[in-house]
């Protein structure tokens, strides 16, 4: 199964007339290559709910590409032959490439346009990537610094032309989720809210101060705010996929961690550093200062609004009960 790909038989000798058969093999062997991706994805996310590594080798194998979504949703065979034909087919040079060796190559010159489930599935790739450098002990400085390339140009292969109103797998909120995960241990944050009882770990408590004051919060800030922008503006009715429930609840508890750990004395002065996704974003780190009293109210704001909207929220239980222990947060 997860070596399923299509090959030039798939479009040796097609035409109009024939094509009907060609439409069902195409389509049987296209529905595997996405049902390998679909469990590459929920493979992803339940690494990340978990904290655990991931079962699958994501970076390992190499996965067929799904095929562009308007060749997938042909509703019949001659509509799927006239996007064959204008994707594969129309270039001579391609035909004369649709030979056994040649065929991989052809398909991925005439697929160059991703599907938003292509871009979906290699998005949860690269938070795969991220779980399981975590989980080895192996995120330092030079990995977060290829990653972060990585997802930048993720970004800007398959984001810059992708507006909110047809995001349907909600990526803009996956991309910047995929940046807290890289520099915020979330596995830590869920202790400090009394995942595991009520007394919190010494060290625990050292390393969740020490992140709060870091420059990766304020990095980080900036995600949980765009993040946030990103789940209000979801249409009512919109069945979202399953990584915005814990999208939302992340950013709730990190808000929670951010002002409950950070020290009253921190350095507000901007800082000169720059990311590369907040500079490909036009977006600053330096936001939401910290030690007044309206502070206070914004954050139970946030919480009180994330928990609501977790409660609207598709049909998911998850999101109910990530709506319940953000409840719990809110500071009295």
């Amino acid at each position: 199964m997860f070596q399923a790909r299509h090959s030039s038989q798939d479009y040796k000798n097609l035409d109009s007339a024939n094509c009907k058969d060609a439409w069902r093999r195409w389509s049987q062997k296209e529905e595997i290559i996405r049902l390998v991706a679909a469990l590459h994805i929920h493979d992803a996310e339940i690494a990340s709910i978990l904290h655990h590594e991931p079962i699958l080798r994501h970076a390992a194998v190499d996965l067929a590409k799904p095929a562009p979504d308007r060749i997938f949703n042909a509703r019949n065979s001659q509509e799927w032959y006239a996007h064959i034909n204008c994707c594969i087919l129309a270039s001579p040079d391609r035909r004369a490439r649709l030979t056994d060796e040649g065929a991989p190559e052809a398909m991925r010159c005439a697929f160059t346009q991703a599907t938003s489930f292509s871009a979906y599935a290699d998005l949860e790739r690269l938070l795969a990537a991220i779980s399981e450098e975590r989980h080895s002990d192996k995120l330092d400085q030079a990995v977060q610094s290829r990653l972060t390339g990585e997802l930048v140009e993720f970004h800007q292969r398959n984001l810059v032309t992708l507006s909110a109103d047809v995001d349907a797998f909600g990526l803009h909120i996956l991309w910047h989720l995929c940046f807290m995960s890289l520099i915020t241990d979330f596995d830590l944050f869920e202790r400090a809210i009394g995942r595991d009882g009520k007394q919190m770990d010494a060290a625990d408590r050292k390393s969740i101060s020490s992140w709060a004051a870091s420059r990766s919060a304020r990095r980080a800030k900036v995600h949980m705010q765009q993040i946030q922008k990103r789940l209000e503006a979801l249409p009512i009715g919109l069945e979202p996929t399953i990584h915005v429930p814990r999208a939302a609840f992340l950013v709730a508890i990190s808000w929670y961690c951010a002002f409950c750990y950070m020290p009253s004395n921190q350095d507000r002065q901007p800082t000169s550093v720059e990311y590369p996704e907040l500079r490909l974003l036009g977006l600053d780190s330096d936001v939401w200062s910290h030690g007044t009293g309206g502070f206070l109210l914004e954050i139970n704001d946030v919480l009180c609004r994330l928990a609501d909207l977790l409660q609207r929220l598709g049909h998911w239980e998850i999101a109910r009960k990530f709506a319940a222990i953000i409840g719990e947060l809110v500071i009295k």
